[in-house]
């Protein structure tokens, strides 16, 4: 999670300079249902990331937003279908084999 507020950090800050925009307009930034992003261990580390960077961060343990199952960070159904995909495949290739 660290690694990853840490590479956000820069982007923000990117995006910011692309937009014209500086650390006083808010961020908001939506992670998925992932254990990384909704540890209870990271929760004082995420509050301080915002704090500095003037960032939300709506992640699985956030009481703002309830992150659906299967919602990926990129805002696609893809966690849920991948696994669904694996057992259609497995599925197939028990029927081929």
């Amino acid at each position: 999670m660290m690694s990853f507020l840490e590479h956000m950090a820069g982007e923000l800050r990117a995006r910011r300079r692309q937009l014209n925009l500086d650390r006083s307009h808010k961020a908001l930034l939506i992670c998925d249902f992932a254990s990384q992003h909704s540890s209870k261990k990271y929760r004082h580390l995420k509050e301080q990331w915002m704090l500095q960077h003037n960032a939300d961060i709506i992640t699985g343990d956030s009481e703002e937003v309830q992150i659906p199952g299967g919602w990926g960070a990129a805002g696609g159904p893809n966690d849920g279908f991948h696994q669904y995909w694996h057992q259609l495949c497995g599925a197939y290739h028990r029927l081929a084999v």
